[in-house]
């Protein structure tokens, strides 16, 4: 079962939590929607992720509520209007930053 999880991406019920296994399933990150950076667990991670998924499965006999669904990621493309956007609010945090006043 780890093995057929390697390399996807999960969400808890409340969508609060994005869970990504590592493509050889020999870590799990958990990023909280309210964290700056996830945590990375490479102990024994299995036996509780399983087990949340088992409870999952129980309450979804009861609600049918779905499992949480796996995700693929697709990749970003910086376009040249985003990137120039991206520059200029770069500038803006500088200027910030540094005290001096947008015009």
């Amino acid at each position: 079962m780890v093995q057929r999880t390697a390399g996807e991406v999960f969400f808890d019920c409340n969508s609060s939590r994005r869970i990504c296994v590592a493509s050889d399933a020999s870590t799990v990150a958990v990023h909280e929607c309210g964290e700056a950076a996830p945590r990375v667990s490479a102990g024994n991670w299995q036996v509780d992720f399983f087990a949340a998924i088992e409870r999952q499965r129980g309450r979804e006999d009861r609600q049918a509520a779905p499992l949480l669904p796996p995700t693929h990621a697709m990749p970003r493309i910086l376009t040249e209007a985003a990137g120039e956007r991206l520059a200029q609010m770069k500038n803006l945090l500088r200027a910030t930053v540094a005290g001096v006043r947008a015009h």
